[in-house]
């Protein structure tokens, strides 16, 4: 989180961090470019869908939500979170699909440098 927090320091952009319902979360320090949207805090995904340009998960299904307006999403290229239990397959994932941090740099790079070629469509 402190290198995407310089990241978006970097890019003059904001981070929104919204962790999953089922996740604890120890530090929620917040910075001038990052900010914390615990559910229990902002209980309303669409408004926190609305505000946001880019989408950074990995099997969430909040990226259908993303997909519907058409917002750019980054994939975190992890293992299925479930054993027992449905998940895409990896083909239906739209947008880039990155495997390190230096990937997810670069997308956001490209996203932030070049919008239009990566509007969900």
């Amino acid at each position: 989180l402190q290198q995407l927090s310089a990241f978006a320091q970097r890019n003059n952009a904001f981070l929104l961090v919204r962790y999953h319902l089922n996740t604890s979360v120890e530090d929620l320090a917040q910075s001038d470019h990052r900010k914390f949207l615990p559910i229990a805090t902002f209980p309303d995904s669409e408004l926190v869908v609305g505000i946001s340009d880019v989408l950074i998960t990995d099997w969430s299904s909040i990226a259908f939500d993303m997909m519907a307006i058409g917002k750019p999403i980054v994939f975190l290229d992890v293992p299925a979170p479930f054993t027992n239990g449905f998940s895409l397959p990896p083909e239906f994932r739209v947008g880039d699909k990155v495997r390190s941090f230096e990937e997810l740099i670069e997308s956001l790079s490209g996203i932030c440098n070049h919008e239009e070629r990566y509007q969900v469509s």
